[in-house]
This record gives structure tokens, sequence and C-alpha cells, in this order.
């Protein structure tokens, strides 16, 4: 199975109470079948954190521990490579480490740490919906700054599906990407826009017949 993301927690809980499931079933589809195909890679800490997910896509995760989670000791991929990244970024980050420095605001956790480096040893994006730190120093710093730093592509949860491949697509999504509707600042997906596909209702989408994601990779 060849990975696409790897996919921090905060991935899909935010876009589960932004869009949920129930209202927005095709995009829910897009990330039943990213999951099911081995497509999103996780670590073993992230795992735990994605099985406290209520509802079916918390079923689903529960259920595909083999297609998402990458095991230390497992053939077919560098753990050892993994553990030294682990390691590197501990060392590299520990001021803003917020398991460190009495979790104070705008630090890093080492959970989320470990996803960053599992997307440095697989030379993938990673995907959060964390924002930025608005004033970043050596005290401050989340997934998007540490991802930019150590030349990562982080994407929003909405930028990462507009960006699939055509591969990982499932036949019924409709989604068509715009041409030069990807602009991206410091490897990071800042606005994308979406062709209007047919079953999408008129109000959903602007006088040019467009929906949009904003900075944030949210719907506007």
């Amino acid at each position: 199975m060849t990975k696409e993301y790897c996919v921090d927690t905060s991935g899909l809980t935010t876009p589960l109470e932004l869009l949920p499931l129930d209202i927005y079933p095709s995009i829910w589809n897009q990330v039943t079948h990213l999951i099911t195909s081995g497509s999103v890679g996780v670590t073993f800490e992230i795992y735990e954190e994605m099985c406290l997910i209520e509802g079916s896509i918390g079923n689903l995760i529960r259920k595909n521990k083999g297609n998402l989670v990458l095991e230390i000791g497992e053939n077919g991929w560098d753990w050892s490579a993994y553990i030294e990244n682990s390691k590197k970024l501990q060392r590299k980050y520990e001021n803003v480490i917020s398991e460190f420095t009495g979790n104070r605001k705008n630090t890093i956790g080492l959970n989320d740490l470990s996803i960053i480096a599992l997307g440095m040893t697989m030379s993938l994006p990673v995907v959060s919906m964390e924002s930025p730190v608005r004033q970043v120093s050596a005290t401050k710093k989340r997934i998007p700054e540490v991802c930019d730093l150590e030349g990562i592509i982080h994407y929003t949860f909405n930028a990462s599906l507009i960006l699939l491949p055509q591969s990982a697509r499932t036949p019924s999504s409709g989604y068509v990407i715009s041409p030069n509707s990807v602009s991206e600042s410091t490897n990071r997906a800042r606005r994308c826009s979406l062709f209007r596909p047919p079953h999408t209702p008129a109000g959903e989408v602007d006088a040019n017949g467009t929906f949009s994601i904003d900075k944030m990779g949210y719907f506007s």
C-alpha cells in the first residue's frame, strides 16, 4: 500500500465538527477511501488518539489499524530512521514541547511531533487543522511552524482532499481541481477552489459557480 499523507488527529476531529458526515457525505466518502486503501499513515501514538473519535469514522479507524499504523519493527518502511528523526526533533524543539514546558500555550505535543517525524521519514505531507502561531518565537511553535522549519509540506484537511491524486479519488466524487487554483506559501496550501460538482446545490457556490476554501482550509 502506498502512503500519501501523514495525518494528525486534529486533521479529522476538527473537520468532523465543522463538516458533519450526514451533511457532507461525499467528503467523508473520500476519507473512508483514503483510510481503507492504506493511503493514510499514522504513528501508534496518533492512532491511539484517533481511536477516541466517536461515530462511524471512529469505528472505521478502529477497524483499520493495519491500514493506518506504521509500527516500529515492521517490514516495509525505514522505522529505524523514524526513531532517529523523532530523537532529533525532540532535541531540536525541546523548548516548545508542551510536555516539557508545563503545557504552555502555543507549543507542540510529543504525539504531534511523532507525526512530523513520520512525515520526515516517509517524505510525505502532514495533514492537520492546527492554526499557525501568530507570533512565532523560540518558545512558540506548533505543527505548521515545525513543518515549515523542517521542509515538510503541511496541508489542512480540505486542501489535502482537493490535492488528492486521481488514483485515490472515488469515482463518484465529482471534484475537479481548478487550474492554478492552489497557491502555496511556505510549503502550506493556502487557498483552493473547486469547480462545482453537478449535484452541489446552487446555494453552496458563488456567482462564478465555485465554492472556496479559506486560508485555514475551511469551507467558506
